[in-house]
């Protein structure tokens, strides 16, 4: 049997949010995305990357440098258009992972970046929400990316 290998393949980037507004620490993000992100330009792609960009205008402390990721699924059930609850405080279900950010001091112009890869995003249509507990407000502006992947023959 021939050995088989595989390279990943990434889709073009889907800017989710380009400009979001303010989150208080603590606060779970209310912007919605600019890009739907559904089985058109999901299909094929079964994981993804997710990459944040943000400011805030003091210290993160070293006892407090997450952003959480949660993920609701869309357009789900027998009809298709169901959608599962929206995370919130009292509603935590979706966690896919954390953004981590080094204790820094970060002018607001100055965004800080991290990436959490592959995300399972094969169940299809979703949303994705946030949770800062850095500590600090994180500043309007904020960047969302998600980058679908697969895995193809070589």
């Amino acid at each position: 049997m021939a050995a088989t290998t595989a390279k990943v393949e990434a889709a073009s980037a889907l800017v989710w949010v380009s400009s979001g507004g303010s989150v208080a620490t603590g606060a779970f993000s209310t912007d919605t995305g600019t890009v739907a992100l559904t089985s058109a330009n999901l299909l094929k792609y079964p994981t993804a990357d997710l990459v944040l960009q943000f400011g805030c205008t003091t210290t993160i402390a070293s006892t407090s440098q997450n952003v959480y990721v949660y993920k609701r699924g869309m357009n789900e059930g027998s009809a298709g258009n169901e959608d599962e609850l929206a995370p919130g405080v009292s509603n935590k279900k979706g966690f896919v992972g954390s953004f981590i950010y080094g204790q820094t001091a970060s002018a607001a112009a100055t965004l800080l970046t991290s990436v959490i890869e592959n995300v399972d995003i094969s169940a299809g249509d979703c949303e994705f929400y946030l949770e800062n507990t850095t500590g600090q407000t994180i500043t309007a502006g904020w960047i969302f990316t998600v980058r679908p992947r697969t895995l193809s023959a070589v």
